[in-house]
Protein backbone atom coordinates (compact mmCIF):
# COMPACT_ATOMS: atom_id res chain seq x y z
CA UNK A 1 0.00 0.00 0.00
CA UNK A 2 1.23 3.41 -0.43
CA UNK A 3 1.34 6.27 1.68
CA UNK A 4 0.10 9.52 0.34
CA UNK A 5 -2.00 11.47 2.19
CA UNK A 6 -4.31 13.96 0.09
CA UNK A 7 -4.81 16.88 2.61
CA UNK A 8 -7.01 20.11 2.46
CA UNK A 9 -5.13 23.67 2.06
CA UNK A 10 -5.53 24.66 5.79
CA UNK A 11 -3.26 21.69 6.90
CA UNK A 12 -0.49 22.41 4.96
CA UNK A 13 1.21 24.97 7.61
CA UNK A 14 0.29 21.83 10.33
CA UNK A 15 1.00 18.71 8.74
CA UNK A 16 3.76 19.86 5.99
CA UNK A 17 5.54 22.91 6.98
CA UNK A 18 5.11 22.72 10.87
CA UNK A 19 6.70 18.93 10.67
CA UNK A 20 9.91 17.21 12.29
CA UNK A 21 9.99 14.92 9.53
CA UNK A 22 11.30 15.69 6.18
CA UNK A 23 8.16 15.88 3.81
CA UNK A 24 7.09 16.34 -0.09
CA UNK A 25 4.45 17.62 -1.13
CA UNK A 26 2.93 17.56 -4.50
CA UNK A 27 1.00 20.14 -5.87
CA UNK A 28 -1.00 18.54 -8.92
CA UNK A 29 -3.80 19.31 -11.73
CA UNK A 30 -6.24 16.44 -12.23
CA UNK A 31 -6.87 18.20 -15.84
CA UNK A 32 -3.00 17.95 -16.66
CA UNK A 33 -1.47 13.83 -17.77
CA UNK A 34 2.17 15.03 -17.11
CA UNK A 35 0.58 15.69 -13.30
CA UNK A 36 -1.07 12.20 -13.53
CA UNK A 37 1.51 10.74 -13.82
CA UNK A 38 3.48 12.64 -11.33
CA UNK A 39 0.48 11.81 -8.46
CA UNK A 40 1.41 7.48 -9.60
CA UNK A 41 5.12 8.22 -9.08
CA UNK A 42 4.98 9.88 -6.31
CA UNK A 43 2.72 6.86 -4.66
CA UNK A 44 5.30 4.54 -5.93
CA UNK A 45 8.10 6.36 -3.81
CA UNK A 46 5.76 6.69 -1.09
CA UNK A 47 6.01 2.71 -1.01
CA UNK A 48 9.54 3.16 -1.70
CA UNK A 49 10.70 5.22 1.47
CA UNK A 50 7.58 5.49 4.15
CA UNK A 51 10.13 4.66 7.08
CA UNK A 52 11.93 7.33 6.24
CA UNK A 53 9.78 10.33 4.62
CA UNK A 54 5.79 11.54 4.76
CA UNK A 55 4.53 12.27 1.50
CA UNK A 56 1.15 14.36 0.90
CA UNK A 57 -0.42 15.29 -1.94
CA UNK A 58 -3.14 18.84 -2.67
CA UNK A 59 -4.89 19.51 -6.08
CA UNK A 60 -4.48 22.38 -7.27
CA UNK A 61 -7.75 23.60 -7.84
CA UNK A 62 -8.56 23.21 -4.24
CA UNK A 63 -5.83 25.84 -3.09
CA UNK A 64 -7.13 28.68 -1.02
CA UNK A 65 -5.08 32.72 -0.89
CA UNK A 66 -3.67 31.50 2.44
CA UNK A 67 -2.18 28.58 0.98
CA UNK A 68 -1.46 30.05 -2.00
CA UNK A 69 0.60 32.64 -0.52
CA UNK A 70 2.44 29.83 1.42
CA UNK A 71 3.37 27.90 -1.70
CA UNK A 72 3.46 30.52 -4.40
CA UNK A 73 2.87 27.67 -7.51
CA UNK A 74 3.73 28.95 -10.89
CA UNK A 75 3.49 25.68 -12.54
CA UNK A 76 1.99 22.25 -11.81
CA UNK A 77 2.93 19.24 -11.11
CA UNK A 78 5.09 20.79 -8.24
CA UNK A 79 7.10 19.35 -5.66
CA UNK A 80 8.09 20.88 -2.20
CA UNK A 81 10.73 19.76 -0.24
CA UNK A 82 10.14 20.66 3.84
CA UNK A 83 12.51 19.87 6.54
CA UNK A 84 11.50 21.31 10.22
CA UNK A 85 9.99 23.93 8.58
CA UNK A 86 12.46 25.30 6.38
CA UNK A 87 11.77 24.98 2.68
CA UNK A 88 15.10 22.61 0.76
CA UNK A 89 13.35 22.43 -2.78
CA UNK A 90 10.17 23.34 -4.72
CA UNK A 91 11.29 21.14 -7.87
CA UNK A 92 9.29 20.93 -11.02
CA UNK A 93 7.98 17.73 -11.40
CA UNK A 94 8.94 16.31 -14.81
CA UNK A 95 7.32 13.50 -16.30
CA UNK A 96 10.44 11.28 -16.13
CA UNK A 97 11.36 9.32 -13.21
CA UNK A 98 14.16 11.74 -11.84
CA UNK A 99 12.26 12.96 -8.85
CA UNK A 100 13.46 9.84 -6.68
CA UNK A 101 17.15 11.26 -7.15
CA UNK A 102 15.46 14.53 -5.48
CA UNK A 103 14.16 12.52 -2.57
CA UNK A 104 17.90 10.23 -2.28
CA UNK A 105 20.15 13.51 -2.25
CA UNK A 106 17.40 15.01 0.57
CA UNK A 107 17.57 12.19 2.34
CA UNK A 108 21.29 12.08 2.57
CA UNK A 109 21.12 15.79 3.88
CA UNK A 110 19.12 15.03 6.40
CA UNK A 111 21.00 12.20 7.72
CA UNK A 112 24.62 13.70 7.66
CA UNK A 113 23.82 16.85 8.49
CA UNK A 114 21.03 16.09 11.74
CA UNK A 115 22.68 13.64 14.21
CA UNK A 116 19.21 13.32 15.63
CA UNK A 117 17.45 12.22 12.63
CA UNK A 118 15.25 9.16 12.77
CA UNK A 119 13.33 7.03 10.21
CA UNK A 120 9.51 8.11 11.11
CA UNK A 121 8.17 4.27 11.24
CA UNK A 122 10.39 3.06 14.19
CA UNK A 123 9.16 -0.35 14.55
CA UNK A 124 11.40 -1.22 11.77
CA UNK A 125 14.75 -0.14 12.78
CA UNK A 126 16.15 -3.66 13.46
CA UNK A 127 19.52 -2.87 15.64
CA UNK A 128 20.84 -5.91 13.91
CA UNK A 129 21.49 -3.70 10.54
CA UNK A 130 23.97 -1.01 10.11
CA UNK A 131 21.71 1.73 8.60
CA UNK A 132 24.49 3.82 7.24
CA UNK A 133 25.31 1.08 4.83
CA UNK A 134 22.98 2.13 1.54
CA UNK A 135 22.53 -1.10 1.04
CA UNK A 136 21.07 -2.44 4.47
CA UNK A 137 19.15 0.57 4.65
CA UNK A 138 17.17 0.04 1.59
CA UNK A 139 18.14 3.19 -0.24
CA UNK A 140 21.56 4.96 -1.62
CA UNK A 141 23.26 7.96 -0.62
CA UNK A 142 25.43 10.01 -2.99
CA UNK A 143 28.75 9.06 -3.00
CA UNK A 144 28.54 5.27 -2.62
CA UNK A 145 28.62 2.85 -5.27
CA UNK A 146 25.28 0.86 -5.02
Amino acid sequence: TYMVIEIKPEEIQSKVIDSPDLVMLLLWGKWDVPCIRAVQYQKELSEKYKRYMRFYSIEADQLNQEALSLLQPRIVPLSYFYYRGRLIERYITGPNRDLEIHVQAHLAWVRNYFDDYKPIIPDYWRPDIDHNIPEAAGWCTPGYNC
